[in-house]
């Protein structure tokens, strides 16, 4: 023990060596944890509902895409349940084929599931008719 003036001994305090984490750094580690597995709940959950649209959600997008399809074109005409679009010199056929709603050439198909289609004008409007599993529906195209 050593003296100082006073004559008082002086005692060494001996520090522990710090194992592992404090309190403080293993709630911050948690808080970081947390924040990102929300974050990344966030992103499963909205990709999950992008992979799973239900079908008419579906079926609207390509109501839309023939809407557009029509609008651009110079000219639309129903011959045989077919919709026939002229558009710079090219010609399109969207028509039934295999209970798929495709265009021609090519084979882009535009609904899946299909039992009959029809194409028709009424006053001076075009429509879409279509059967799906015993449902009809209808749509203005053009």
């Amino acid at each position: 023990m050593n003296l100082n003036r006073n004559g008082l001994g002086k005692r060494k305090i001996k520090k522990a060596p710090a194992n592992g984490f404090t309190m403080i750094e293993a709630l911050m580690a948690l808080l970081i944890a947390s924040i990102f597995a929300s974050i990344l709940f966030v992103q499963v959950r909205t990709a999950h509902q992008a992979l799973h649209l239900p079908l008419d959600d579906q079926e609207q997008f390509a109501i839309l895409q023939i809407r557009e399809m029509v609008s651009l074109s110079k000219t639309a005409q129903v011959q045989n349940d077919q919709l026939i679009l002229e558009e710079h010199e090219r010609q399109e056929t969207l028509q039934l084929d295999k209970n798929r709603l495709v265009k021609k050439p090519g084979y882009e198909i535009l609904m899946e599931h299909i039992d009959e289609i029809e194409f028709f004008t009424q006053n001076g409007k075009l429509y879409l008719r279509y059967s799906k599993q015993g449902h009809v529906k209808e749509f203005q195209i053009g």
